[in-house]
C-alpha cells in the first residue's frame, strides 16, 4: 500500500455515504476497511496514526473485534482527522472550522436573565429556542433548553439568586420545562419528555396559572397519541379543559387541546373527532393572549387534520388539509413541513398515487437534510417499510434508493446528539 503524504483523508472519503454510516455507527472496523481501500493505507500506517498495533488494526477490520470506549473513538478521530461530530464526539481541539455536518443555522444567542430577571428577557429567550426548534428539530436544541433551565431558571426558582423580579418564575419554569419535554420528544427520549411533562404540572399548579397548567397536559395527551395510547389522550385532552375553565379565555390553549381530543378520538374510529376537529379550527383565527404558551395557527390545525381524517379514512380531506400545512410551513419551519410531506406520502399511496407519492418523498429528502429530528427520521423508516412492497415500480424504487443513503447521512447528524435505547432506524 502506498502511503499519503497528508494527515488527511480525501475529503470524497469522508463525504460518502458509506463511510458517514459506518462512522455513525462507530463500526470503526469498517472505518479502517474504508481507509484502506480509499485512502491507501495499510495496516501499520492505521495503527501508527491511531496508536493501535497492525494486528489490532486487522482484528477490526475482520470484525473480532469492536471500538467499546471514547478514548478509542477519539484516536481514530485524531489519527485519521475525521471530524468529532462524525463520531459522537465533540469536536476535536485540531478542526479549525466547522465540519460538512455543521448545523445549517446558529443555535440562538439567549440573554442572560438572571443579572436582570426581566420578563421580557426570559420571553425572548423562550421564543428564540422555538424560532431555532421549527429549523433545527429539538435534537439540536434539547441540551441547550436543559442547560439554560439548570443556568438561568433554577437560581431564579430555588432562591440562590435573591435579586427581586418580577415575573411569576414558576409560570416561567413550567413554560420552559414544558418545552424541554417537546425537544426531549423530538430527540427520541419520550421517557425524558413525559419526565419532563410531570415536572412541569406542579410548577403550573404552583404558579397559579391554568393556562399553563391545561397547556402541559395538551402536550402530555399529545405524547400519549404518538406512544398508541389514544383513550389517555382523550382523558387527557379533557383535563385540560376542564382546568382551563379556571383561567381566562384562551384560544390558543382550546385550539390545541380540541385537535388533541380530535386525534385521540380518530385513533379510536370514532366519528366524534370531527366535531372536536370544527372547534378546534374556530380557535385558529383568534389572537392568542398568553405569552407563556405554543401559538395555535393554521399549520398547527391543517398538520393534525390531515392525520385525523386520513385514520377516518377520509383521504380527499386528509389529502388537502396536508397540502395546506406544507404551503403554510414553506420559509422557516421545516420540521412542520416534513411532517406534512410524510402524512401527504401516506396519503397517495393508499389511494394508489405511487408517483405522486415519490415525488413527495423526492422534495422531502431535499428539504429537510439537515434536520435533527428523531421523529421524522423514525416515520422515513416507516414510509420506507409501506413502499418497500412497491419496489419493483420505478418512481419508487428510485426515491427508496435515494432515502437509504439519506437516511444514513441524518443518522450521523444525530449520532452526536444522541444514541438512544432501541437505537435509530436502520
Amino acid at each position: 500500500m502506498v502511503e499519503h503524504s497528508s494527515s488527511r483523508l480525501p475529503r470524497d472519503l469522508l463525504d460518502d455515504p458509506a463511510m458517514i454510516s459506518a462512522c455513525a455507527d462507530r463500526d470503526i472496523g469498517e472505518v479502517f476497511a474504508l481507509v484502506r481501500r480509499r485512502a491507501g493505507l495499510g495496516h501499520s500506517a492505521i495503527g501508527r496514526r491511531v496508536q493501535l498495533t497492525p494486528s489490532r488494526v486487522k482484528e477490526y477490520i475482520d470484525g473480532k473485534t469492536r471500538a467499546s470506549s471514547t478514548q478509542v473513538l477519539g484516536r481514530v478521530s485524531d489519527g485519521l482527522h475525521i471530524p468529532g461530530a462524525m463520531l459522537g464526539l465533540a469536536a476535536r481541539r485540531w478542526e479549525d472550522a466547522p465540519s460538512s455536518v455543521s448545523l445549517p443555522v446558529p443555535l440562538p444567542a439567549l440573554p442572560n436573565v438572571s443579572k436582570d430577571a426581566e420578563p421580557n428577557n426570559y420571553l425572548a429567550a423562550m421564543e428564540s429556542f422555538r424560532s431555532a426548534d421549527r429549523q433545527l428539530g429539538g435534537g439540536h436544541l434539547y441540551a441547550a433548553v436543559v442547560r439554560y433551565l439548570s443556568d438561568e431558571v433554577a437560581p431564579c426558582l430555588f432562591g440562590i439568586d435573591t435579586r427581586p423580579t418580577r415575573i411569576n418564575v414558576y409560570a416561567m419554569a413550567a413554560a420552559l420545562t414544558e418545552m424541554a419535554g417537546w425537544m426531549a420528544h423530538d430527540s427520541g427520549r419520550d421517557d425524558r419528555a413525559a419526565a419532563h411533562f410531570e415536572r412541569a404540572l406542579p410548577l403550573a399548579h404552583a404558579a397559579n396559572d391554568p393556562i399553563i397548567e391545561a397547556h402541559v397536559l395538551a402536550s402530555m395527551a399529545h405524547l400519549a397519541s404518538q406512544q398508541g395510547v389514544p383513550g389517555e389522550a382523550v382523558r387527557l385532552a379533557r383535563a385540560g379543559m376542564e382546568i382551563g375553565r379556571r383561567g381566562d379565555w384562551c384560544p390558543a390553549l382550546y385550539g390545541r387541546l380540541y385537535i388533541m381530543e380530535a386525534r385521540g378520538l380518530a385513533s379510536q374510529g370514532d366519528a366524534r373527532s370531527r366535531k372536536s376537529l370544527d372547534r378546534a379550527e374556530q380557535c385558529v383565527e383568534s389572537i392568542d393572549v398568553h405569552p407563556w404558551i405554543s401559538t395555535f395557527d393554521r399549520a398547527s390545525y391543517a398538520g393534525e387534520a390531515a392525520l385525523c381524517c386520513y385514520e377516518l379514512h377520509d383521504l380527499a380531506s386528509a389529502r388537502r388539509h396536508a397540502e395546506e400545512a406544507i404551503e403554510l410551513c414553506r420559509g422557516g419551519r421545516v420540521r412542520g413541513m416534513a411532517f406534512g410531506q410524510l402524512t401527504l406520502a401516506k396519503i397517495h399511496v393508499s389511494g394508489g398515487d405511487l408517483e405522486h407519492a415519490a415525488a413527495v418523498g423526492f422534495e422531502l429528502l431535499a428539504g429537510s437534510q439537515n434536520l435533527g429530528s428523531v421523529r421524522v427520521l423514525r416515520q422515513l423508516g416507516e414510509l420506507r417499510d409501506v413502499l418497500d412492497k412497491y419496489r419493483d415500480k420505478r418512481p419508487i424504487k428510485d426515491f427508496l434508493d435515494q432515502m437509504t443513503d439519506a437516511v444514513r447521512i441524518r443518522k450521523m447528524l444525530l449520532g452526536s446528539v444522541l444514541r438512544m435505547k432501541g437505537g435509530l432506524p436502520e
